[in-house]
């Protein structure tokens, strides 16, 4: 019996193990492939998306609310990707929310739209009337899609997804140098848990606590 209880405990603290075990390079977190210089004063997350893309509908309400409990010295952003003709305009929608201001108000309605809807927000009409039944004026939405600085997002888009390496969505870099995602973590909870375990590494990296 004492050694039944032995085995017992034993098998209990390897899981203990297991389940606080900090997340491993080349396992749970990459490097990227060409590290970006970032905000030195804060810590950087990226979140890589497409509103194409079904993994990245699914773990929109699960990142929105993590990002808002997000301690000072961290900053969220997202980065839409733009690696085909496709997601090219869906791009340009994204910036041009983001431009016109309605991004906090429309991002996860944009979701909604692509995968509940069918709506096909690739297409700029399409994404035009759909805008306009939320309240945004058609003729200003078109001017921000076709605008220079929405192109030039999406040019940056493109230029960091390939400096980063990314070959999926929904992919989280962090600080410009690190790189995690639910395929390589385990699912989108341990994505963020990995995630929040690279944001306290780089604050070590840079001397913080």
């Amino acid at each position: 019996m004492k050694q039944l209880k032995f085995l017992v405990f034993a098998w209990l603290s390897c899981l203990a193990v297991a389940a606080y075990a900090d997340p491993q390079l080349g396992r749970e977190y990459g490097l990227v492939a060409h590290p970006e210089p970032t905000d030195m004063k804060k810590i950087e997350v990226t979140e890589v998306f497409s509103y194409a893309c079904p993994h990245c509908f699914d773990f929109e309400p699960t990142i929105h609310q993590w990002s808002k409990k997000l301690p000072s010295d961290v900053t969220f952003t997202r980065l839409h990707a733009a690696s085909n003709p496709s997601w090219t305009s869906l791009a340009k929608l994204y910036y041009a929310l983001e431009a016109l201001g309605e991004l906090d108000r429309l991002h996860a309605e944009a979701f909604n739209a692509f995968h509940i809807k069918n709506i096909n927000l690739s297409d700029e009409k399409a994404a035009a009337d759909w805008l306009g039944k939320q309240g945004v004026d058609p003729k200003k939405f078109a001017d921000t899609y076709a605008s220079f600085g929405v192109m030039g997002k999406v040019s940056r888009s493109k230029q960091l997804t390939s400096a980063y390496g990314i070959n999926g969505v929904p992919t989280i870099v962090v600080a410009g140098k690190y790189q995690t995602s639910a395929q390589m973590a385990g699912g989108h909870e341990n994505a963020l848990k990995t995630t929040d375990y690279l944001i306290n590494l780089v604050r070590r990296e840079r001397g913080g606590k």
